[in-house]
């Protein structure tokens, strides 16, 4: 279902360095050179000097000379179709890994209204607390609170059938109440 990282850069035919200097040739429109790309980039001159051999005699950019000293490194149509390739395997992945999410939420959700709970409190904000917003909107009845302070449980612990998601980054851990760490299982997946 979803690709690796490796799967799409070998369906690009380049590797991760070769696919980052073809995208900041392609953004800088005066002349680059190659201490400009190792700057941007990270390698080495002579990594970079080796790739740009590479993209030329492959055929992914050529050169124009614009004097003696100074190059300047030009996309072909070649390099620019590589480039497409890998910004549509980029946005495929970013969709599949949203409906991976989204699909996670429902499951979730599911789960806690067949087991009767009907509250729910978040402790979180961000996308993935708009994402179960819609979601909660759009396919159940549970009310939805907002949990403000989580070290004032009185509210949570007043109720029996009370469920806390998690939307951080850092895991809640309660012996009182059930806590799902909806971060941590959505990261699980993606591994």
């Amino acid at each position: 279902m979803l690709k690796s990282k490796e799967q799409i850069v070998n369906s690009t035919g380049l590797n991760p360095h070769e696919l980052d200097c073809l995208s900041h040739i392609s953004t800088y429109s005066g002349s680059l050179s190659q201490r400009d790309l190792s700057r941007k980039t990270g390698l080495s001159l002579g990594l970079i000097n080796a790739i740009l051999k590479k993209l030329i005699n492959t055929g992914y950019i050529k050169v124009s000379h614009l004097n003696k000293k100074k190059l300047k490194y030009i996309l072909t149509p070649k390099g620019l179709s590589e480039l497409a390739l890998k910004s549509y395997h980029y946005i495929l992945k970013t969709v599949n890994n949203y409906n991976l999410i989204q699909s996670r939420m429902k499951e979730t959700l599911q789960q806690l209204v067949n087991k009767g709970h009907s509250v729910l409190f978040y402790n979180g904000n961000g996308e993935l607390l708009d994402l179960l917003n819609d979601i909660i909107q759009s396919e159940f009845s549970t009310t939805l609170l907002q949990l403000k302070d989580f070290s004032d449980r009185t509210s949570i612990l007043a109720r029996d059938d009370a469920v806390v998601i998690n939307l951080t980054s850092e895991p809640i851990n309660s012996e009182k109440i059930q806590v799902i760490n909806l971060y941590s299982e959505i990261n699980s997946l993606n591994q």
